[in-house]
């Protein structure tokens, strides 16, 4: 097993580090294979490219200021990068939260118009009530940037 996380450590592809694990307790060859090589988005038609948009002179300073905050930390975990080369772009912005802070949102839904749809089946709260007994223990995780330790495939970038 490679070293454990510690505070700090970057948490972009952070999988990748723990793949020989996963290959002992894993006998799924799908995902042995996101681990290794990254979660191919399943495009459904080819992305248009475009060059990168300008800041949108319609947001506050305080919501440029959320903004290049969220971005500068993703990119020190890791979990984006500087664009090389134009691509897909997809705009910024901020939604308050209920303590007042700002808190930044990427809009995704233009690209999700380009994404094969897959179903996925949600249990409803009263499906999961007859699934718990008398005397079963429950918990909750804090799953934060849980979604950042799986990289995107190359393909898909």
């Amino acid at each position: 097993m490679k070293p454990i996380s510690t505070p700090g450590m970057r948490v972009g592809g952070r999988l990748q580090h723990y793949l020989s694990t996963w290959q002992r307790i894993s006998m799924s060859p799908d995902i042995i294979s996101i681990i290794h090589k990254g979660y191919q988005i399943p495009f459904s038609r080819r992305l248009p490219t475009a060059p990168p948009p300008h800041h949108d002179p319609i947001l506050a300073q305080d919501e440029m200021t959320a903004l290049d905050a969220k971005v500068c930390n993703l990119i020190s975990k890791g979990s984006i990068e500087l664009a090389t080369q134009p691509g897909f772009t997809s705009c910024l912005f901020c939604i308050p939260k209920k303590n007042g802070e700002l808190h930044p949102v990427l809009n995704l839904q233009p690209l999700n118009t380009y994404i094969r749809p897959q179903s996925f089946k949600m249990e409803t709260m009263e499906m999961v009530c007859h699934l718990i007994n008398k005397d079963d223990y429950l918990t909750s995780l804090d799953l934060q940037d849980a979604f950042h330790h799986i990289p995107v495939h190359v393909h898909s970038c």
